[in-house]
């Protein structure tokens, strides 16, 4: 504001000065011809004082009558343009921060704001950590619109299906304690859930088939139920028909099961959005998670346990029923304590009574493009698969206890290093790529064990790397999120690779072996630090968006960081 307005001082004074100057040089050359005494001199130089103080008074005077008068008012071109110019280049002073950590936030900030500005959403937060240090949270919007709360990182949201990765942490921990059979039939832990048959003979399910979306319960939509029943009637007036009326010509019952289901994904279950089906919106309360297996339990099977991927969250019900069997305590009051020990402190199950701090509302959008909140929802009915309220501190401290315990070994045991949450081979179990599943949010990814994964690739000269990829996505009623967990790819025993060539046991010149030399006893500057990699998390309190292509681009800004 001050170049400008001086500017325009500088300006003004001139025309006063150029006025009251032409006035004495004119005066000045009418008396050039005549005789100059000293007075005319004392006149001169009078006149030419007046001229210079009658401009400075004009300028202040304009200044201070245009104290107040917007820039874009002035009308002196590139003043705006200069001022945009000069704040990006105290942006890029901004971004050039220590081993590239502040241009990684600035291009993660933006990609955020993309995210946002594309759907539209209210709000959106996400967090970041490399190698278990929480580098980066921001909050971009609102929490709550009408209130006008903005969206922090202490916003708690729905987080939908990340839920099941969280119940297989602590299916995972009953496994381990051996508490819990993965290959058991579900009957031995619950009784009083039915036995099942498929194409007239009786099949078992087990929870290794349930935690990878194979045990073929249904998701929200009961459509298929009718299909079965009218490949039922086809069938039986199918036997009656004669030889030549089969030919060919009618299908067969397993052509129809094949036509009803698509690798195991029900046909009309891909034109439809969880949002735009019934039971995506229950409202009625359970009083327990066995009490809950009534929405589905007499139901039949989409198809044979273990010969087909259908992605469903009520088979994630069944897995908290039989956690409540085995843990002896109820479904809730367990997770409670996984929470607990894994230090997330703003977890909570979602529940309408309890005060719950920072809750952030949910929203949606009607056809017309109008934003409106989310209609009420009870979810006591899955939350296994999706009852869970968290923010994004909690969930990059979960993901980070999961990659401490994979990377876990031996070599960091010996170095002093606390034990995982998790074995390292129970995580390498869960996050084991299911051949016959599908993962709907990574192209090139398998379902595990609650958790999408996909392999590292194989990596190829000037091309970019195919880094391992831990993920879920998901998708609730007035909510979206994602979690990222990016292993390092080097070896977890690097460090250790590094005295001299020497191999584990070998002798040394004293007679004794390594692990009994005191001189060779490892320490944790031995060893690669723990946890290695990338985490990130992303909410938004809008439903139906897609948040995990964000995720990975944001990912691969911090993973060029040196820390």
């Amino acid at each position: 504001m001050f170049k400008v307005k001086g500017a325009l001082l500088d300006l003004q004074s001139h025309q006063w000065k150029s006025k009251v100057c032409l006035t004495a040089k004119n005066w000045y050359h009418s008396h050039k011809t005549g005789s100059h005494s000293g007075r005319n001199r004392l006149r001169l130089s009078f006149l030419w004082t007046l001229g210079g103080g009658v401009a400075v008074a004009t300028g202040l005077v304009a200044s201070l009558l245009l104290k107040h008068k917007p820039i874009k008012d002035l009308g002196i071109l590139g003043v705006e343009e200069a001022q945009c110019k000069k704040k990006d280049k105290i942006d890029k002073r901004k971004r050039g921060g220590t081993s590239g950590l502040e241009e990684a936030k600035w291009k993660a900030r933006d990609l955020l704001q993309r995210a946002k500005d594309e759907v539209g959403s209210p709000g959106i937060v996400a967090a970041v950590s490399v190698d278990g240090r929480l580098l980066w949270t921001e909050g971009l919007g609102y929490a709550d619109i009408e209130n006008r709360l903005p969206c922090t990182s202490d916003s708690v949201h729905r987080i939908a299906s990340i839920s099941k990765s969280f119940t297989m942490a602590a299916v995972a921990k009953l496994w381990e304690e051996g508490k819990l059979d993965m290959d058991k039939p579900v009957q031995f832990y619950l009784p009083e859930f039915p036995e099942k048959e498929v194409d007239g003979e009786q099949v078992d399910i087990t929870m290794r088939q349930l935690v990878s979306h194979l045990a073929g319960i249904r998701h929200y939509s009961k459509d298929y139920i009718k299909k079965l029943k009218d490949s039922k009637k086809d069938n039986r007036t199918e036997n009656k028909s004669t030889d030549h009326e089969h030919d060919g010509k009618n299908s067969s019952k397993d052509d129809q099961m094949k036509e009803l289901t698509d690798n195991g994904k029900e046909k009309c279950n891909k034109k439809e959005k969880d949002s735009e089906l019934k039971e995506f919106y229950v409202t009625k309360d359970y009083s327990s998670v066995v009490d809950a297996l009534e929405m589905f339990k007499e139901d039949p099977l989409m198809h044979k346990p273990g010969s087909k991927f259908y992605y469903t969250t009520h088979g994630w019900t069944l897995v908290s029923a039989i956690v409540d069997a085995v843990a002896d305590q109820d479904y809730l009051t367990y997770m409670e304590t996984i929470f607990k020990d894994l230090g997330m402190d703003h977890t909570v199950p979602d529940k309408a009574k309890p005060l719950i701090y920072n809750r952030a509302r949910g929203y949606s959008y009607n056809k017309r493009g109008k934003l409106l909140n989310s209609p009420p929802v009870n979810l006591s009915h899955k939350w296994a698969g999706g009852g869970f309220l968290s923010d994004v501190g909690d969930l990059v401290q979960f993901g980070n206890a999961m990659v401490y315990s994979y990377q876990y070994t031996e070599k960091h045991r010996e170095a002093g290093y606390l034990p995982g949450y998790l074995k390292p081979e129970t995580v390498r179990a869960i996050w084991a790529a299911v051949p016959i599943t599908k993962c709907s949010w990574e192209r090139d990814g398998f379902y595990a064990m609650g958790w999408g994964v996909r392999d590292k690739g194989e990596q190829k000269g000037f091309c970019p790397d195919k880094h391992q990829l831990v993920s879920h996505t998901g998708a609730a009623v007035g909510a979206s999120s994602v979690l990222l967990l990016v292993p390092r790819e080097s070896d977890p025993l690097d460090k250790t690779q590094l005295n001299d060539g020497s191999q584990e046991g070998s002798v040394q010149e004293d007679g004794k072996p390594d692990d009994q030399n005191e001189s060779n006893k490892l320490s944790q500057n031995d060893v690669m630090t723990l946890p290695q990699g990338v985490v990130v998390a992303i909410i938004v309190n809008l439903e139906n968006v897609n948040l995990y292509r964000t995720a990975i681009d944001i990912a691969n800004e911090f993973q060029k960081i040196k820390l």
